[in-house]
């Protein structure tokens, strides 16, 4: 009798051949792993792997996420150009809504000195701005250490960004956006720095800083 292979499982095994680095190791999608995440000092977010399903004919894996709004999901998938968000359930929303276009957390080739571009949108003067966030792939030798750990061998992924408006009278404002990220592998992401910065007095600096509290294989 022939057993039949999980159709998201046949993908990652493809990963593993085909570009030579095991992405899914810096993001497991393994049904039951749980993070617990805290974001700048007094926030907290779990993040927790269910099993995987079909939706709209495509393998996922939902992620529930449970923030001080309540419980909102993601909807990863993955395909031979790297791991991604198709979906995303907002809390108090009964159906999950497909996104327009995958929204990658990883891409291939992760090698150092490679990278992909995302579109991406900001508020700017109750605006809400898009532009384009382009990724690189620093290193895969970070140390860091957090809340949980230390975490040797990690991914480093630099992001940044540039959004800007012509508001007549106001000038040209520019809002900067910069983002590091941290994934170690077995484990997922286990930090992530953002830093948004503008040019003009009606537009703030921000930092926002994720660190991984706890997390059960």
């Amino acid at each position: 009798m022939k057993m039949r292979v999980p159709v998201l499982m046949l993908v990652i095994s493809l990963l593993f051949l085909s570009c030579g680095t095991k992405i899914s190791d810096y993001y497991p999608l393994r049904e039951g792993l749980e993070l617990v995440y805290q974001i700048d000092k007094s926030d907290k977010q779990n993040v927790e792997n269910f099993k995987a399903r079909e939706l709209n004919k495509v393998s996922v894996v939902p992620q529930k996420i449970e923030i001080a709004k309540g419980t909102a999901f993601r909807f990863i998938a993955v395909s031979k150009e790297g791991i991604y968000n198709y979906a995303y359930q907002a809390p108090g929303a009964t159906e999950p809504e497909i996104l327009a276009q995958p929204e990658y957390i990883l891409k291939n080739p992760l090698k150092p000195g490679k990278g992909w571009e995302a579109e991406a949108s900001i508020m700017l003067l109750l605006e809400r701005l898009p532009y384009t966030m382009s990724y690189l792939v620093e290193s895969k030798k970070e140390t860091v250490t957090v809340p949980a750990g230390t975490f040797e061998n990690c991914l480093l992924i630099k992001g940044s960004g540039l959004a800007q408006k012509d508001k007549g009278a106001l000038g040209v404002i520019k809002i900067s956006v910069s983002e590091d990220s941290w994934y170690a592998p077995g484990v997922g992401l286990v930090k992530s720095v953002r830093k948004e910065s503008g040019n003009h007095v009606l537009v703030g600096s921000s930092e926002k800083i994720i660190q991984l509290l706890s997390y059960k294989k």
